[in-house]
């Protein structure tokens, strides 16, 4: 078969195209969330129906059992993250409270990490706490502005970081994780999404050189 040089040109054109469009839809996966942040901790009280400042001791992540750890975990999917409270600011709150997320920022999720101090911001539904990357929910430390915005707290819990606290070098609460794998499940997921991509464009760029290559050849032994 006659492969002339236009039609060599028109195949890597064509694969240009396909390679953009790609990632042009991995650029749009990345960016799903799209919400206005509150402008300041006040207002992000206002919206919210349970404010708390809190140690995340657990998370559903590190309960999976060894088969189901090797799925992948969709960006959609709940993850519960039970905090160690020192105390709320808004709602009611126990020592020990259990909140969900959606498992990825990509899905508005907020992706929490074990033995984190964070000021959360949530929204108290029928069967469950719920918090999203858009609730103005951020990590915080003792001497953080959110304590000269919004005061003491309306309720004050002290059994919480007693012997457990460590101290990282921003100044930010954290304690030891109850239980962890060491592993970040969403940074797995992130990796491997990255990695099918990244196979897919190499096949791809084989597959034109092959043609090209082929092509070329043809194109010599026609001229014989």
């Amino acid at each position: 078969m006659l492969i002339n040089r236009k039609s060599i040109i028109q195949i890597v054109i064509v694969f240009c195209l396909f390679l953009s469009m790609i990632m042009l839809t991995e650029s749009k996966t990345t960016f799903a969330c799209d919400c206005a942040m509150p402008s300041n901790f006040t207002e992000s009280l206002d919206n919210k129906d349970v404010v708390f400042d809190g140690v995340v001791i657990e998370s559903s992540k590190d309960k999976r059992t060894s088969i189901s750890k090797k799925l992948e975990i969709n960006s959609a999917d709940q993850v519960e993250w039970t905090f160690l409270v020192n105390g709320a600011w808004k709602g009611k709150v126990t020592e020990v409270i259990t909140i969900v997320s959606k498992a990825s920022s990509v899905s508005c999720g907020y992706e929490f990490e074990v033995g984190k101090r964070y000021a959360v911001f949530a929204t108290s539904n029928v069967n469950d706490i719920t918090v999203s990357s858009c609730s103005g929910t951020t990590t915080i430390a003792d001497n953080s502005k959110i304590f000269e915005e919004l005061g003491d707290y309306t309720v004050k819990l002290t059994a919480v970081t007693d012997n457990l606290e460590t101290t990282d070098n921003e100044g930010a609460t954290q304690i030891e994780p109850l239980q962890s794998d060491g592993t970040n499940p969403i940074d797995s997921v992130e990796k491997s999404n990255t990695t099918v991509i990244n196979i897919i464009v190499i096949v791809m760029i084989v597959v034109v050189l092959f043609i090209v290559v082929a092509g070329l050849l043809a194109n010599k032994k026609t001229r014989k």
